[in-house]
């Protein structure tokens, strides 16, 4: 399974880390701008609520329409 984590605090991606079984694929994302340039398949997306000066609830909301 390929997990694409989007969380702007270094601190909480290593908590997450340290949470998640390893035998999966985990990618980490600092910003909405990197995670789209990717162009990578994920079958599961974490999105931090506040990343930044953006939001992942607007963000998923945006594109999933």
């Amino acid at each position: 399974m390929r997990i694409a984590i989007l969380e702007d605090s270094l601190i909480q991606q290593e908590r997450i880390r340290n949470l998640l079984d390893l035998n999966h694929r985990l990618c980490f994302f600092s910003a909405v701008e990197e995670y789209m340039e990717s162009n990578s398949y994920f079958d599961l997306l974490l999105l931090d609520i506040e990343l930044g000066s953006q939001n992942g609830i607007e963000f998923i909301k945006k594109t999933s329409r």
